[in-house]
């Protein structure tokens, strides 16, 4: 089996990765409230309002990294073609992506530590 280290590692990056969401949503939610174009879009449709609602339950619960998806375009649905006021206004969520390397790359030494300490005559998974 592996070494407690990778464990704790692993739970401080799990920890560090649910910090950040609940961060980025009170960031995210509290800067998206004075763009103008933002706020217009949510306002054109229940559904566009119900669709932020369930980004912010889901980055939340999974990465905060899934409220991208708003501003996508994706197949040219309205519910994915939120806009903001300027480019520049991107960079609160570019500084959280940022932020969030550190989570990954503890998640990825975590996972390398638990790799080599483990038993290679074992199977890893039944």
């Amino acid at each position: 089996m592996s070494e407690p280290v990778a464990a704790y590692i692993g739970f401080g990056a799990l920890g560090f990765l649910y910090i950040m969401n609940i961060a980025a949503t009170i960031a995210h939610s509290i800067f998206l409230c004075y763009e103008k174009e933002f706020v217009d879009w949510t306002a054109r449709s229940k559904f566009n309002k119900c669709f932020y609602y369930f980004t912010n339950a889901m980055g939340l619960v999974a990465n905060h990294k899934f409220k991208n998806i708003l501003f996508c375009k994706l197949f040219t649905f309205k519910v994915f073609c939120a806009k903001l006021d300027k480019v520049d206004h991107f960079r609160i969520f570019n500084i959280f992506s940022l932020v969030s390397l550190i989570h990954s790359g503890a998640a990825i030494f975590a996972a390398g530590i638990a790799l080599t300490k483990t038993n290679n005559k074992q199977q890893l998974f039944h």
